[in-house]
């Protein structure tokens, strides 16, 4: 089982500030970079369940109410959302996780994986339309529709077995 590792230097965002309670594990790492090195691979957790949290918490020990406990409820709907969601993990061994899930031919191929990703050396990915919904609306008590914007963008948390989880989080731009 593996553990959330907090980055040596908290990731400060160039503009506006992290919605999320669990920021403090955030870390700010070139996606890009990483995904391109030949000895990393992808799993792409949608791959195994829609909702990421199922593949996810078969994987971390206690550490995974980090993010899934990190939830806020949005004054316009009434409804709860989580402030962080899981994505995808670049790994060296992929191998590592086939005692955890079924790990299938596709999750192993990492060019089709690839061309959902990087395009002309870009991170491309959006959150799809599950992962999105889980997100909600941004607006919670502290971020009101009149006070400013969000954003959602990707973040990098360290697992203890030098892995990197890619999640989706809310970045918020005061007026």
């Amino acid at each position: 089982m593996l553990n959330f590792l907090k980055p040596t230097k908290k990731y400060e965002p160039d503009n506006g500030c992290f919605l999320a309670a669990n920021s403090e594990y955030f870390d700010k790492i070139d996606i890009v970079k990483e995904l391109s090195k030949s000895e990393n691979n992808i799993l792409i957790l949608n791959y195994y369940h829609p909702n990421t949290f199922y593949g996810l918490k078969e994987i971390i020990n206690d550490d995974i109410d980090i993010i899934s406990n990190d939830i806020y409820n949005c004054p316009y709907t009434e409804m709860e959302f989580f402030r962080t969601v899981p994505d995808f993990i670049i790994t060296k061994n992929i191998e590592f996780y086939r005692s955890f899930m079924v790990i299938t031919e596709v999750m192993k191929d990492k060019e089709w994986s690839l061309r959902f990703l990087i395009r002309d050396n870009k991170f491309i990915r959006k959150p799809g339309k599950i992962l999105r919904a889980m997100l909600g609306t941004g607006y919670d008590f502290g971020c009101m529709e009149n006070d400013g914007f969000g954003e959602i963008v990707p973040v990098t948390i360290n697992l203890s077995n030098d892995d990197l989880l890619v999640c989706w989080t809310w970045l918020w731009f005061n007026k």
